[in-house]
């Protein structure tokens, strides 16, 4: 009797580690095991836990940087309930906006927000009707 309730202390505390340990990962952490999802981009300067964090610098597959970003995953995303808070930025461009996963294969964007310089449009084709628009 007395090696059982030594075994389901240690198993209880097992659990209550893991759950803490999923409940404060560092970010970086699961970057690192997402790499694969990412199609070619890297996160660097990671810092901040999964459910709420920054990446100081975001490059695409072929090494361009996209800026920075923010993120808040909500955790009703361990139960499947997938909804994130996404912030990039970088000068001249914002782009923000709510991610709600509905299925494996479909995303629904909410509250999108893209905020540019008009500057950053100058010299490209069809450009002149967009500035034209503006004022």
């Amino acid at each position: 009797m007395k090696i059982l309730r030594i075994m389901v202390m240690g198993v209880a505390a097992l659990v209550l580690v893991l759950a803490l340990l999923v409940w404060f990962m560092p970010a970086r952490w699961a970057v690192a095991a997402l790499g694969p999802r990412l199609h070619g981009m890297r996160l660097e300067q990671v810092d901040g836990l999964v459910w709420h964090g920054r990446a100081g610098r975001v490059l695409s597959a072929d090494g361009m940087d996209i800026g920075q970003v923010q993120w808040t995953l909500s955790r009703r995303a361990l139960l499947g309930d997938v909804r994130l808070q996404l912030a990039l930025q970088k000068p001249g461009v914002t782009l923000d906006g709510t991610l709600h996963r509905i299925s494996a294969s479909v995303v629904d964007w909410s509250h999108v927000r893209l905020q540019a310089d008009a500057a950053l449009f100058d010299g490209l084709p069809g450009c002149a009707e967009i500035a034209c628009m503006d004022g």
